[in-house]
């Protein structure tokens, strides 16, 4: 078990881990070193991830700004459109397109 809360101890003080980050990779590195140094044959599968920058995110409705937050893996966009409350699954499947 101690070797276990040792693993869990070295990635979580990498820090946040967001795509493409240095401290990503340093995790990937990381796991990949120890799985090898285990005896275990290690197969990387590398996949192009870009950067994500968080640069502003916000909501408006009728001038107030809305608390909101952004989520990483969404595109960014600029958009302007209608609120149409729902405060159930039922409502939101009624609600117009």
């Amino acid at each position: 078990m101690s070797n276990t809360i040792h693993h869990l101890q070295t990635l979580v003080g990498l820090g946040p881990r967001p795509i493409a980050s240095p401290a990503n990779q340093a995790a990937a590195d990381y796991i990949h070193e120890t799985f090898c140094a285990s005896g275990l044959e290690v197969e990387e599968q590398p996949y192009a991830a870009t950067a994500w920058e968080h640069h502003s995110t916000f909501l408006e409705q009728d001038g107030e700004r809305l608390d909101c937050i952004a989520n990483a893996f969404s595109l960014p966009c600029d958009v302007t459109a209608s609120i149409v409350p729902a405060a159930s699954l039922a409502e939101l499947e009624a609600a117009p397109a």
